[in-house]
C-alpha cells in the first residue's frame, strides 16, 4: 500500500502538468481555426505580414506572445520555411502545421495562384473547425448522460432500502 502511495504522490505533479498541458492544447484546438478565419479575411486585401499584424489583438491570449515572436521574425526573413514551421511547435498539433504550411504557400505563390492557396486554406480551416465544435458537442453531452445515471442510481438505492425493509416487515410475520 505504502508503494502505490509513494508512487501516486510522485506521479502527482507530473499527472497534473499533463492534465494542464492537455487542456491547453484542447483549447488551442478550438481558439486557434477561429482566429485562423479572421485571417483568412485580412488575406484577401493584405499581405501575410499585415494580416498577421492586424489579427495580433483579436488571436487567443495563448498564442499572442508567440504570434508576436512569429511577426518579427517574418519581417526579417518572409520567405523563411523554418519561421512557419516552427510557430506553436511545442503544442504538437498536426492542424496547426498543415494551417502554416497552407499560410507559408499562400506568401510564396504568385498572385495567379494565391486564391487558390486561400480557398484551400478557408476549406481546411472551416473542416478543423466543424470537428472541434462536434468534439466540444459531444464531450459536453457525454456528461450529461453520466448526470442523468444519478437519478436512476438513487432510484435503485430506495428501492432496494424498500425492499429490505419489506423482508424484514413479512420476516416478523
Amino acid at each position: 500500500v505504502w508503494i502505490v502511495v509513494s508512487v501516486l504522490v510522485y506521479k502527482l505533479p507530473y499527472i497534473h502538468l499533463k492534465n494542464k498541458f492537455k487542456s491547453k492544447v484542447q483549447q488551442l484546438k478550438y481558439e486557434f481555426p477561429i482566429w485562423l478565419r479572421q485571417l483568412q479575411i485580412l488575406l484577401q486585401n493584405n499581405t501575410v505580414v499585415v494580416s498577421l499584424e492586424k489579427s495580433s489583438s483579436l488571436a487567443p491570449q495563448l498564442i499572442q506572445s508567440h504570434l508576436e515572436d512569429f511577426i518579427i521574425k517574418l519581417k526579417n526573413n518572409p520567405q523563411d520555411l523554418s519561421s512557419y514551421m516552427y510557430f506553436l511547435k511545442n503544442y504538437e498539433c498536426i492542424e496547426i502545421e498543415r494551417a502554416m504550411k497552407l499560410l507559408f504557400r499562400y506568401n510564396s505563390v504568385g498572385k495567379e495562384d494565391s486564391m487558390r492557396q486561400l480557398n484551400r486554406m478557408i476549406q481546411t480551416t472551416a473542416k478543423w473547425l466543424r470537428e472541434q465544435r462536434l468534439n466540444v458537442q459531444s464531450s459536453k453531452n457525454q456528461m450529461k448522460q453520466w448526470w442523468g445515471m444519478l437519478p436512476l442510481f438513487g432510484v435503485t438505492i430506495v428501492f432496494i432500502t424498500m425492499m429490505s425493509t419489506m423482508l424484514t416487515v413479512f420476516d416478523a410475520y
